[in-house]
C-alpha cells in the first residue's frame, strides 16, 4: 500500500486532538513542512505547544524557537526564556538524545546570558547555568566540554566570591538538589 500522508494526517489530528504527544508531535512536523497537509506555522506552533506541554523535548525547543522567531505565533522573548529554562530544569534521563538536548538547553542559557543574546547581560545567571550544566556536561564532546570550562573560568575572573556562591545556592534552588559533580567542574567527563 503506498504512504498517503494526507491520510495519515487525518489519524494524526484525531490522536493530536485526544492529547496522544507521539500524534502532536507528527502532525506539528506535518504543519511545520506542509507534509500531507498546507504549509501552516501558527498549526505547526499550536500542536508543538499542546506537545511541550507533556515534556516532550524536541517540541519545547520547537516553542523555544517560534518564539525566539515569532514564527507561527509573536515574537515574544519572555516567553522564549520561560520555555528554555523549562527545558534546562527537567532531570536529565538516561536516553542521551533528550539528555543531550536538556544539556544542550542549558549550556544555550549560559551563553545567552553571557552574551546578552535576546536578554539582558548576566555573568552571574550565565555562571549558574553553566554549574546546572556541569551536572550532566558528559552528554557534550570533550572538545565543547572544554568549550565550558574555560567559558567557567573566565566568568570566575568577572565574578566576587560572593557573586560565585550566591550563583551556586540559585543553581541549586532551581535544581531542587545539592550539585553533585562540582569536584569534576574543570575537568571533561567521560
Amino acid at each position: 500500500m503506498p504512504q498517503n500522508d494526507s491520510i495519515a494526517n487525518t489519524w494524526f489530528i484525531k490522536s493530536a486532538k485526544q492529547g496522544w504527544k507521539d500524534a502532536q508531535f507528527k502532525i506539528a512536523y506535518s504543519y511545520a513542512t506542509g507534509r500531507g497537509v498546507t504549509q501552516d506555522d501558527k498549526q505547526a506552533f499550536y500542536w508543538s505547544a499542546k506537545c511541550a506541554e507533556q515534556q516532550d523535548v524536541e517540541c519545547m525547543f520547537n516553542v523555544v524557537t517560534c518564539y525566539m522567531e515569532g514564527r507561527g505565533t509573536e515574537k515574544n522573548l519572555d516567553s522564549m526564556l520561560v520555555w528554555a529554562t523549562r527545558i534546562a530544569l527537567l532531570e536529565t534521563p538516561e536516553d542521551l538524545n533528550i539528555s543531550g538536548q536538556i544539556t544542550s538547553a542549558r549550556a544555550n542559557l549560559a551563553t545567552m546570558y553571557r552574551d546578552g543574546q535576546n536578554i539582558s547581560k548576566d555573568f552571574a545567571k550565565s555562571y549558574m547555568w553553566l554549574l546546572i550544566y556541569n551536572e550532566s556536561k558528559r552528554d557534550f564532546s570533550v572538545l565543547e566540554q572544554q568549550k565550558n570550562v574555560e567559558a567557567i573560568q573566565a566568568l570566575e575572573k568577572q565574578l566576587s566570591q560572593a557573586e560565585k556562591d550566591k550563583a551556586k545556592v540559585e543553581a541549586e534552588m532551581l535544581l531542587g538538589k545539592k550539585l553533585t559533580n562540582l569536584a569534576n567542574l574543570y575537568k571533561q567527563d567521560l
